[in-house]
């Protein structure tokens, strides 16, 4: 897996989430749509979108050093703006961006941040935070300590679970060519 990271596709794809995320979410969920974003792209083409190392925190995963590579640089960005909204006892910080970015020249990039934004966009972020808690990859890590990174292809499982395909029996034609390549000794066991 060759996923380096790229400060500008991780900027880039935060504009794009929060942009079809209605023009805006909290920090929280940027951050998770971010991560599901990336082992999104890892499961469809074998490398992270952002290349950027994922760690474990309490509130789920991270962009290791956050506030340095992604908040910062977002909020020094003039088409980003960011309010502390309300929410109860609590106050969230929330990211708005007021330009919308360039729409994606990669037709799998849109639908997968367009299913991340819908997805994570319009949850609380306790709610997005307890369901990052589910994933086998950051449970590891966090056991080991805040920071520890993440492994993104055991954190995988989370988005594959449940994918038909795997669950799916085995056709007659894939059991022959199965049986082919055993025969042939391409694949051995």
């Amino acid at each position: 897996m060759d996923s380096r990271f790229d400060s500008e596709r991780l900027l880039y794809a935060a504009k794009l989430l929060l942009s079809y995320a209605g023009g805006g979410m909290q920090r929280t969920n940027l951050i998770k749509s971010l991560f599901y974003l990336d082992l999104f792209w890892l499961r469809d083409t074998g490398a992270t979108f952002t290349g950027a190392r994922w760690v474990a925190l309490p509130q789920g995963p991270v962009v290791d050093d956050y506030l340095e590579v992604l908040i910062r640089p977002l909020l020094q960005d003039p088409t980003i703006a960011e309010e502390e909204v309300k929410l109860g006892r609590m106050v969230a910080k929330r990211l708005h961006v007021h330009v919308e970015p360039p729409p994606p020249s990669d037709e799998h990039l849109e639908v997968v941040a367009h299913r991340v934004a819908d997805f994570v966009g319009g949850k609380r972020a306790v709610d997005i935070s307890e369901f990052t808690h589910e994933n086998p990859a950051w449970q590891v890590a966090i056991e080991k300590g805040n920071g520890t990174a993440i492994n993104m292809v055991h954190a995988l499982s989370q988005v594959t679970e449940d994918d038909p395909w795997l669950d799916e029996a085995l056709t007659d034609e894939e059991r022959r060519q199965i049986a082919d390549l055993l025969a042939q000794e391409r694949y051995p066991l």
